[in-house]
C-alpha cells in the first residue's frame, strides 16, 4: 500500500513577483483603504476605518485529494482586511496595486477568491466538528441535549457545512496605475471561447479602477491625498499638470514625503528625482509646486543655454562653409586655368605641328606664313611671328 503523500505546497495562478513593500504600506493604512473602497464602490453604509481589521495576506486553504493525502494552496495578495462591526464580521476586501496589464487577471483573482472562500469553509467544518464531538461527548456522560437541537442529514454532516451557514462575501478591488489603458477582459468567463455553452458557466467580474484613465468628475469623489496620488498620475506629461499642482484646494505646497515617494515609485519621474533632493518644508512635507517651478525653470534655462549654443554652432557651421565656398571658388578658378593652358598648349601644338609639316615638305617660308594666316585665321603679322617662332633652323 503507496505511502501518503505529505502536505504538498503549492502556488497557483501564475504567482507574480512579491511587490514592492511601498504601495501595501501605503495601502495598509485604513483611512486610505477605507476611502478607495468607499469611493469606488455604492455600499449603502460606508466603510469605517476603525472596522478593518488586518488580515494574513499569504492565505492558505488545504484540498485533501485521494489516497489520504492533501495540498495546500496559497495565494499571496497585497492587502487583505476584514470589515468587523460589533464583533461581527461582515466582509473580507482585498487590494491588488498594479502597474501592468494581466490578461490573466480575472482568473488570478478568482483564485484568491476560492482560496479565501475555502478557508472559511475549513473553519466552518472545524467549529461543527467541535460542537458535534462536544454533543456526543455530553451523550456518554448521559447528561441532557438540548432540545432545540437540529437534526442534520447525512450529507450535511458529511460536509460539514449546515443550512443556516453562510459564507463571509469576498470583495477585491484592483487599483492599476499602469500608463496604459487597461484593456484586459474583467470578466472570467470572457477568457473562455464564447460559444452558446459560455453564458450557463456563471459570472465572476472584477473590478479595475483605472487611476489614469478615471474622469476629473470621478475624480473629484476620493479624499483630498488620493486626489493628489491619482491627479498627479493622470495628468503625468500632459500640460495640465502644472495647473493641478497649483490647485490650492489640494495640498502640492507641502505633499507628505509618504505621497510623495508613492508617486516617485510609480512614476519613476526625473523632475520629481530632482524635486526629492529640495529642501523640505518647514512643517516636513515637500513643497512640489516650488519644485516643479523651479525644475521648469532650469529646463528653461538649459534650453537657452542649449539654443545659444547651437547658434554658436551654426555661425560657426555658416563660416566654415564661407570658406568651403571660397576654397571651392579657388579650385574652379585653378581648373579654369588649367583648361586655359591645356587649350593653349593643344592651340600651340596644332600650330606647331602645322609649320614643321610643311617645312619638312619644303614649302617657302613666304607661303608657310600665307598658309598659316589663312589657316588660323590671324594676320600675316601674327602668322609671320609665329610661323619663325616654329620654325626649324636648318643645320
Amino acid at each position: 500500500m503507496p505511502a501518503k503523500n505529505p502536505d504538498t505546497h503549492r502556488n497557483i495562478a501564475g504567482q507574480r513577483n512579491p511587490k514592492d513593500t511601498m504601495a501595501k504600506l501605503f495601502w495598509s493604512d485604513n483611512e486610505r483603504f477605507a476611502a478607495v473602497f468607499n469611493n469606488t464602490f455604492s455600499f449603502i453604509t460606508p466603510i469605517s476605518p476603525d472596522d478593518l481589521v488586518e488580515m494574513d495576506s499569504n492565505e492558505f486553504c488545504t484540498i485533501e485529494v485521494k489516497n489520504g493525502s492533501s495540498v495546500k494552496l496559497q495565494q499571496p495578495q497585497d492587502i487583505l482586511k476584514a470589515v468587523k462591526s460589533n464583533g461581527v464580521m461582515l466582509a473580507i476586501l482585498g487590494l491588488e496595486d498594479m502597474s501592468q496589464v494581466d490578461y490573466l487577471l480575472p482568473y488570478r483573482i478568482w483564485s484568491y477568491t476560492f482560496i479565501n472562500v475555502s478557508r472559511q469553509i475549513q473553519t466552518i467544518r472545524r467549529r461543527h466538528l467541535r460542537e458535534q464531538e462536544a454533543e456526543r461527548q455530553k451523550q456518554k456522560e448521559n447528561k441532557d441535549v438540548s432540545e432545540g437541537s437540529i437534526k442534520r442529514n447525512h450529507l450535511e454532516i458529511l460536509n460539514g457545512f449546515y443550512r443556516e451557514d453562510r459564507i463571509i462575501p469576498v470583495v477585491q478591488l484592483i487599483v492599476y496605475t499602469g500608463k496604459e489603458k487597461w484593456d484586459a477582459k474583467v470578466k472570467l468567463e470572457d477568457l473562455f471561447i464564447q460559444n452558446d455553452y459560455t453564458k450557463y458557466m456563471g459570472s465572476f467580474e472584477i473590478y479595475v479602477l483605472d487611476v489614469r484613465h478615471m474622469t476629473p468628475e470621478a475624480l473629484k469623489k476620493y479624499p483630498k491625498e488620493l486626489q493628489e496620488l491619482f491627479g498627479f498620475l493622470m495628468y503625468e506629461n500632459t500640460n495640465k499638470l502644472y495647473d493641478f499642482v497649483h490647485d490650492k484646494s489640494l495640498g502640492f505646497d507641502n505633499l507628505p514625503v509618504e505621497i510623495f515617494d508613492f508617486i516617485l515609485e510609480i512614476t519613476d519621474s526625473s523632475m520629481l528625482k530632482k524635486i526629492r533632493k529640495m529642501k523640505r518644508t518647514p512643517e516636513g512635507g515637500i513643497n512640489v509646486c516650488y519644485g516643479i517651478e523651479v525644475y521648469a525653470q532650469k529646463r528653461v534655462d538649459d534650453a537657452k543655454k542649449e539654443y545659444e549654443k547651437h547658434l554658436q554652432n551654426k555661425d560657426k557651421m555658416l563660416q566654415d562653409k564661407d570658406k568651403m565656398l571660397q576654397d571651392k571658388d579657388r579650385m574652379l578658378q585653378n581648373k579654369d586655368r588649367m583648361l586655359q593652358d591645356k587649350d593653349k598648349a593643344i592651340a600651340d601644338m596644332e600650330r606647331r605641328t602645322f609649320v614643321t609639316t610643311a617645312q619638312s615638305f619644303g614649302i617657302d617660308l613666304a607661303d608657310v606664313v600665307r598658309k598659316y594666316a589663312e589657316q588660323f585665321r590671324v594676320s600675316l603679322q601674327k602668322a609671320r611671328y609665329d610661323v619663325k617662332r616654329y620654325w626649324v633652323p636648318a643645320c
